[in-house]
């Protein structure tokens, strides 16, 4: 393994952190009171100059542009951007695969509009996200309606407890998430078996 030197350890006091270049990387260095850390350097939510964040609760950096917030020792996301600052996320509405997972990642209630397919496949598509989705009875309804799956008659706005179910759920999936291994780790699994 090849290692780099950044700095001396008394050129980044503590409670600090600094963005460096290691080989071809570009990362953030972080002097916090129990060692030093390093991440990348950009936000994964748009990829905003983490070197311009600030440290909060000792042990996070927020992003400067959206104040997502990401444990310095894990990486895990503490809290995921608002967008505009300041304004509670109450309803993420998203279309596509892509958006999908970056929907899932935040950890917020979301309303997936699922792109149509002539066969009608993408109705057993959307069946089996809300099950792996674990989605309350509420959600399931309103996604079918959302989607032109189910009839619109009695279509209604969610009530402030299915909203609040809709969040643990959208919570407990980002969660799942975390528990998984990393891509890289599964393709070398899955390479590993076949040989």
């Amino acid at each position: 393994m090849t290692t780099h030197t950044v700095c001396r350890v008394e050129e980044l006091p503590v409670g600090q952190h600094r963005p460096f270049t290691a080989g071809d990387t570009k990362l953030i260095v972080y002097h916090l009171e129990d060692g030093f850390y390093a991440t990348q350097a950009s936000c994964t939510h748009i990829f905003a100059p983490l070197a311009k964040g600030k440290i909060v609760a000792n042990c996070q950096i927020q992003c400067p542009f959206h104040r997502a917030r990401f444990d310095i020792r894990t990486g895990k996301v503490i809290e995921w951007a608002n967008w505009p600052p300041g304004l509670v996320n109450v309803l993420n509405a998203v279309r596509g695969e892509d958006s999908l997972v970056r929907a899932l990642w935040a950890g917020r209630p979301l309303i997936w509009q699922i792109y149509p397919q002539d066969d009608g496949a993408h109705h057993a598509k959307l069946e089996a996200f809300l099950d792996w989705l674990d989605a309350p009875a509420s959600l399931r309804q309103f996604h079918r309606t959302w989607n032109g799956i189910a009839d619109t008659a009695g279509a209604r706005s969610p009530s402030t407890p299915e909203l609040n179910a809709w969040d643990a759920c959208a919570r407990a999936a980002r969660e799942r998430l975390f528990t998984q291994d990393d891509l890289a780790t599964q393709l070398l699994g899955f390479v590993g078996k076949k040989r």
